[in-house]
């Protein structure tokens, strides 16, 4: 029997430990897969780590729903038009057609994001890159808007606004 901290895939199901998943530098975050729709056949689920100020610009999904749970850290989200402060615990969920966007608040913060039907991968494994460690990208990097609105049609999303900023 394989251990917690080694990967075991097969028919039968997916364990992976801490700091295990494909990684990539998603503009100036750490995101990692944890479960794609390769294993499950119908979600995704991603580890996101990120600094201060990290977070997407204010879109929306045509078809699927996220779900965020806040491990450690602070981020600011907007739902609709609801906006509020979400700390270690929180579970957020953004239903299909819901404009929403987040930013981190703390220093840093950890997170999980759940996706149905799956389809986050595919869209940021065209804005992202191969992470060389396990670890916060070297510098931090500016939304390119157009970049972002060309893939996000692509993937059934639609861009409505800038990034948010974090609170003062």
């Amino acid at each position: 029997m394989k251990g917690v901290g080694v990967m075991v895939e097969h028919a039968n199901g997916l364990v992976l430990g801490a700091g295990e998943g494909r990684s990539i530098w998603f503009l100036d975050a750490l995101l990692t897969w944890k479960a794609t729709e390769k294993v499950t056949g119908g979600w995704e689920l991603v580890e996101q780590l990120g600094p201060r100020g990290f977070g997407p610009p204010l879109h929306l999904h045509n078809r699927e729903a996220e779900g965020f749970y806040i491990l450690d850290g602070e981020v600011s989200f907007t739902v609709h038009e609801r906006e509020f402060l979400a700390s270690a615990g929180t579970f957020v969920f953004v239903p299909p057609d819901t404009a929403h966007s987040f930013v981190i608040e703390s220093p840093v913060a950890r997170f999980l994001t759940f996706v149905t039907p799956p389809a986050l991968e595919s869209f940021l494994d065209e804005l992202a890159q191969p992470a060389a460690a396990r670890s916060l990208p070297p510098s931090g990097a500016e939304v390119d808007i157009q970049r972002f609105d060309e893939a996000a049609a692509r993937h059934g999303q639609k861009t409505l606004g800038p990034p948010m900023s974090p609170r003062t």
